[in-house]
């Protein structure tokens, strides 16, 4: 990962962002285009990306620190599209334990029913003594 201080001198050799990300994209830096998407305030291409990339965790912190409406939700159906990608079918892995803790502790407040039915039906998975649920 990009240091603040290679990140800038990074970019001083680029007229913008914009042309830092164009030749980022076309030589396949992947994880640098996430660092400068986030440094340029795009956080929610940077969660997309994350989430393209099947880092469900990363992309929820990336939608959570955006300031669009909506981004809540965003970060919990992240993780929840992590959770059903790692669990069905099978034992739940540490990493699905770690989305579905982050999951839990974002609460369900002004989440629509049909996200609220899929937390639910996480709860008996969820660590014990979990009382982040119904926030």
């Amino acid at each position: 990962m990009l240091t603040a201080v290679q990140r800038r001198d990074v970019g001083a050799l680029f007229k913008n962002v914009q042309e830092e990300l164009e030749f980022i994209r076309r030589h396949g830096f992947r994880t640098a285009h996430k660092v400068v998407l986030k440094d340029a305030g795009r956080p929610d291409d940077a969660g997309e990306l994350h989430k393209y990339d099947g880092e469900f965790k990363e992309a929820a912190q990336a939608f959570l620190t955006s300031k669009a409406s909506g981004s809540k939700i965003r970060a919990a159906l992240s993780l929840l599209d992590g959770l059903w990608a790692q669990c069905f079918g099978q034992e739940m892995t540490s990493n699905a334990k770690d989305l579905l803790r982050e999951l839990l502790l974002l609460g369900t407040s002004g989440f629509k029913d049909e996200i609220k039915d899929q937390v639910e039906h996480m709860q008996p998975f969820s660590p014990a003594g979990s009382d982040h649920f119904y926030r």
